[in-house]
């Protein structure tokens, strides 16, 4: 790859395209490799219409410009608005490779690649780093060994104008790159990160930004920065009130009053280590009120019956903290396919998100969010929590492919229904309620029973507003 950039020499699709799924691949254990894939990404794509000189994809109101100027040009598009490679199969090089190609030679230009760390087997130490950026000023903290160490400033006049977002996010490298210069970041350390911008998060764990380059820019140093130090970085959105109960967003303005500047702990502001039921006690009381005993006992997972209880049928629910989200929905997934006649209940804070939610999403049933305004789950936990449903999977039948109730309609209305009451009630009550369907099911009356007969049972959820 590096001869070609160096030569501005013209790549063959299909050897790009090999080179690519090697890069993908190594990737998988060198993540620093992956925001420096871009540019193999733009240049693979860059035989595409809608695509800018600078190898981006055009905004939508840019194609519909470019469109226009192409009804009266020769050689027509295709059905996919595209316009296909040159004769020998060649793409040109998108701008962005140059840099990318330089930036994994660099990396690459040892004998052998650096091992990488997963686990420590002797010491590993866990530091903790929260900032935030107002408009004029930004603020951070982290702790190393037990010590807080805090900082603020302002924003020069050219960076003040900037987005949010980019102050955010640059506010973030900035802190961490001088605690790695300080000493603070040593070999097999593992920072986690907090900030109270979903965009940081995504894009930090996406490789970058697909619209702002500057943003992707401050993305590439972070990366650079675990990769030249063997540090590892966990970036995880908090809510913005509790940036400004732990005070770090007053310490962005200044202000020395609140939170870890008068001596709090950090991670007393950070419960990614609790579970629902540890932040909320009452949070037990109210599952048991809507849980009718009538479907058999529900069976609390407590950690170590994780890995115990997979060979097991019966109704379980799972009381999750936060930090322990992808290991427990990996185990979640492995338990519903050796079981397929049990029910789960998953309860989890949205919190580490990034680790855990696409795959919940994917073997849930049912899912929705319960808002910080219940007498159960109070303003005080700042954010939501996830409560997400994997049914039984269904009879091997033809009748009831794809033999799992999620995508149905009864599933989808009672979704958007739960959805809709949580904006327009304060207090809810819960209950579980059993239909039943005569004649032949299909899939909008899906059910269930032991015998295989035509009446077939389905559980749902419904609403009862007090």
């Amino acid at each position: 790859m590096k001869d070609h950039t160096d030569h501005n020499r013209n790549f063959c699709h299909k050897e790009l395209e090999r080179c690519r799924g090697f890069l993908i691949y190594v990737s998988r254990t060198y993540r620093s490799f992956i925001p420096f894939l871009r540019g193999v990404h733009q240049t693979l794509e860059s035989w595409r219409d809608w695509r800018g000189a600078d190898g981006w994809k055009l905004t939508d109101r840019e194609i519909e410009h470019a469109k226009l100027e192409k009804e009266g040009l020769d050689g027509p598009l295709t059905d996919d608005g595209t316009s296909p490679c040159d004769e020998a199969g060649e793409v040109k090089l998108a701008p962005r490779l140059f840099a990318d190609v330089e930036a994994l030679a660099r990396m690459t230009h040892v004998a052998a690649l650096p091992k990488v760390v997963r686990r420590s087997k002797r010491t590993a130490s866990a530091k903790y780093f929260a900032g935030d950026a107002s408009g004029k000023g930004f603020g951070n903290a982290i702790v190393v060994d037990g010590v807080c160490h805090g900082e603020f400033g302002y924003w020069s006049g050219d960076v003040e104008k900037e987005d949010s977002n980019l102050k955010e996010l640059a506010n973030l490298v900035n802190g961490v790159t001088r605690a790695y210069k300080a000493g603070h970041l040593r070999s097999t350390a593992e920072l986690f990160v907090f900030t109270n911008t979903a965009v940081a998060e995504g894009a930090y764990y996406n490789g970058g930004s697909n619209r702002n380059k500057k943003l992707n820019e401050l993305v590439f140093r972070l990366w650079n920065l675990q990769m030249e130090g063997d540090f590892v970085i966990h970036m995880y959105h908090i809510a913005g009130t509790r940036m400004i109960e732990c005070g770090v967003d007053g310490l962005s303005r200044g202000d020395k009053s609140e939170g870890i500047s008068q001596g709090f702990d950090l991670l007393s502001f950070l419960p990614i280590h609790k579970s629902p039921f540890e932040q909320s006690p009452g949070l037990r009381s109210w599952i048991q009120t809507w849980w009718d005993a009538e479907y058999g006992p529900l069976h609390e997972m407590k950690p170590e019956d994780w890995f115990t209880e997979t060979s097991k049928a019966g109704n379980f629910l799972w009381n999750v903290p936060p930090a322990a989200g992808a290991e427990v929905v990996e185990l979640l997934c492995g338990h519903k396919h050796r079981r397929s006649d049990s029910m789960h209940i998953f309860l989890i804070p949205r919190l580490c998100t990034s680790k855990w939610h696409k795959q919940l999403l994917k073997v849930a049933d049912v899912e929705f969010y319960i808002s910080p305004q219940h007498s159960f789950w109070e303003a005080e936990m700042h954010k939501p929590f996830l409560i997400a449903f994997c049914l039984p999977i269904l009879p091997h039948d033809a009748r009831f492919a794809p033999w799992q109730l999620k995508n149905t309609e009864l599933v989808d209305r009672t979704r958007s229904y739960l959805r809709q009451v949580q904006k327009t009630s304060e207090q809810v009550e819960w209950e579980f309620a059993e239909t039943t369907c005569q004649g032949e099911a299909n899939s909008e009356h899906i059910g269930r029973d032991g015998m295989g007969n035509v009446t077939w049972h389905t559980l749902m959820i419904s609403f009862h507003i007090v």
